[in-house]
């Protein structure tokens, strides 16, 4: 978490002022790195938020400089290779390959469909 909320900070600063620098700006894909490496959930959480304000800055300024987009590029490269790595593979075997996964089949999504809807109603009774 350390690592994703570091690599956010500069991101922040710059959504509250557009005319924010960060040094060194090409060397910061190291943390976007580091931060899409860091965790499946948090990494992607990290490159969405980044995605976001680069978006909105890029909207309200027609600009973007070489930080933001090195940092998102860092961080879209360190998640493709935790997502990527050889465990994650091993458990995607243990779990029934990708057809059991709800985005990928039809029939699972069905299944959790149904299960997320009965947890639903008991937890409304």
């Amino acid at each position: 978490m350390t690592f994703a909320t570091a690599f956010l900070v500069p991101y922040r600063f710059w959504a509250e002022r557009g005319d924010f620098h960060l040094p060194g700006g090409p060397l910061y894909i190291g943390a976007g790195i580091l931060a899409g490496w860091s965790n499946e959930n948090l990494g992607m959480l990290a490159i969405l938020m980044a995605l976001g304000v680069c978006i909105y800055r890029f909207r309200t300024l027609r600009r973007m400089p070489l930080w933001a987009m090195a940092g998102l590029a860092g961080a879209i490269f360190g998640w493709g290779m935790l997502m990527s790595a050889p465990g994650n593979a091993l458990r995607l075997v243990q779990l029934g390959g990708a057809s059991a996964i709800p985005l990928f089949s039809a029939t699972a999504f069905n299944r959790f469909f149904i299960f997320w809807c009965s947890q639903q109603l008991e937890l409304a009774l």
